[in-house]
């Protein structure tokens, strides 16, 4: 093992995350980091202990932002680098399209991610440098690899 590979924390993240369209929008939590800064990111989290990954974004996107969604198709596949006080995290994330009813209005679920402080429908084009992971080209250029490779690293 390499030095750099041995600042990653021993078990790799799956996850899955709900990519949710209406009128040229995408549905998204509102987020505060600790210092304060706001950004913007995509429902969804770590899969559970025999859940398959549509089953994980469809969990996430109740708990996140009470939202029932069918879940269409993969769209990306992307790795992200993480800086935790305990180590590096590698997050292999899935992002899926996803449907919800029309009558739908953005709210928070009842098992909001830590950091989030609302939900609703943002313009990735308009928005770009407020997302974090940065997925708001990932979301938009259709003629985009389905696998991304690593789209945001923290080893610097």
């Amino acid at each position: 093992m390499t030095a750099r590979h041995s600042e990653f924390l021993d078990i790799i993240r799956v996850t899955a995350r709900a990519v949710i369209w209406r009128e040229g929008r995408v549905l998204v939590q509102v987020k505060q980091a600790e210092d304060g800064r706001i950004y913007l990111g995509l429902p969804g989290g770590r899969l559970e202990p025999g859940e398959t990954l549509a089953d994980a974004a469809r969990r996430e996107a109740w708990e996140e932002v009470a939202a029932r969604v069918e879940v269409k198709s993969l769209l990306r596949v992307a790795e992200i680098y993480k800086r935790r006080p305990e180590g590096l995290r590698h997050q292999l994330e899935h992002l899926f399209l996803c449907h919800v009813d029309d009558t739908y209005l953005p709210q928070m679920g009842a098992e909001p991610d830590s950091k989030q402080i609302a939900v609703r429908w943002a313009d990735p084009m308009a928005e770009a440098a407020l997302f974090d992971p940065p997925y708001a080209m990932l979301l938009t250029d259709e003629t985009a690899e389905t696998y991304q490779g690593v789209v945001h690293d923290e080893t610097a």
